[in-house]
């Protein structure tokens, strides 16, 4: 594959540098001859044709270079789908699953029992901690801020 898509890039400037040559010698036999009728040929013949494999070389040209492009986010995608599922296969370093069973465990304050993690008691020391059903059997309200 690596060896077509650099014959298909010789191939543009290739035909660019003809193009522009045959425009050139055109130019150059029109620029010789002194009467119009002499040199109309020359400019549609060298013009048409130069023109022409001009913009085939140029077409080329772009191709190449919107096959590389594309060659290059083939491989960057690879990479990122690469990365998201080693990401996604191995758990972040100090994730816990939140509570959602009635039996998790819950820190008791005065007043109210709080999520483990919760900002009002993170920082404290000689709090409780207890199952949540004990906690409301207590009578205690849950936490307004993390609502646990």
């Amino acid at each position: 594959m690596r060896g077509r898509a650099r014959l298909i890039s010789y191939l543009g400037f290739a035909a660019l540098a003809v193009g522009l040559i045959v425009i050139l010698v055109g130019w150059n036999g029109a620029a010789g001859t002194d009467r119009i009728q002499g040199q109309l040929p020359y400019l549609l013949s060298g013009g048409f044709v130069g023109l022409a494999f001009v913009t085939v070389g140029s077409a080329l040209l772009l191709l190449d270079g919107a096959r590389r492009d594309r060659a290059h986010l083939e491989q960057t995608l690879r990479e990122l789908t690469d990365a998201v599922e080693r990401m996604s296969s191995a758990p972040a370093a100090g994730w816990q699953p939140t509570m959602s069973t009635s039996e998790d465990t819950v820190v008791v304050g005065a007043h109210s029992f709080h999520r483990p993690d919760c900002r009002l008691t993170v920082g404290k020391t000689g709090l409780k901690r207890v199952v949540r059903s004990q906690a409301i059997a207590k009578g205690l309200e849950p936490c307004r801020i993390c609502k646990p």
